[in-house]
């Protein structure tokens, strides 16, 4: 019985340590969750035909802020290969589109991550040539991935909904190893 209850206490903090906030979010409106501001604002509304569907299309800026008083990211501890590190790892927040088509091979979910930020190490080192001379020799490796303090990461994506509504948008954020 004992171990059972440890096991559902467990199992209970890992999902808590885990958690992340999800709202579903106006245009224009921001949320804030531990150190970063995201929100997205419409930019552009138009009209489509798909097939002898009529329905407006969305260009949709989302963005995520670091406002906290440190950067936020993840250091990799050398066990990952910089290769397999995927973009589920390194997202900070989830855009969802709930009533989006997806007609058109567009978008229903756009995902802002830390991918385009990389921090770098110079790694220096001497190789022995084989006339005997020493070169030095200097590698950049990647140790992690950060969004520096007062910085914004913005991208778009265009959505199609039934015609007459507006973009229902689901704001999932994820929370970072600092």
């Amino acid at each position: 019985m004992k171990a059972i209850s440890l096991i559902v206490i467990c199992s209970f903090l890992t999902n808590v340590a885990w958690a992340q906030e999800s709202k579903i979010m106006e245009d224009g409106e921001t949320m804030e969750y531990n150190g970063l501001r995201v929100g997205y604002r419409i930019t552009n509304v138009s009209t489509r035909e798909v097939g002898k569907e009529i329905f407006d299309r969305y260009t949709i800026s989302a963005f995520v802020t670091n406002f906290s008083p440190c950067e936020v990211g993840i250091r990799l501890t050398g066990n990952e290969r910089v290769g397999f590190i995927n973009d589920q790892m390194l997202r900070l927040a989830t855009f969802d589109c709930l009533n989006a088509t997806g007609a058109r091979l567009t978008s229903r979910t756009l995902d802002i991550t830390l991918r385009n930020d990389p921090v770098y190490f110079t790694h220096r080192y001497e190789v022995k040539l084989p006339d005997g001379r020493t070169e030095t020799r200097a590698d950049n490796i990647i140790v992690g991935y950060m969004l520096p303090r007062n910085r914004t990461r913005e991208n778009s994506f265009i959505v199609l909904v039934p015609r007459g509504e507006k973009p229902q948008i689901r704001v999932t954020v994820f929370p970072q190893m600092n």
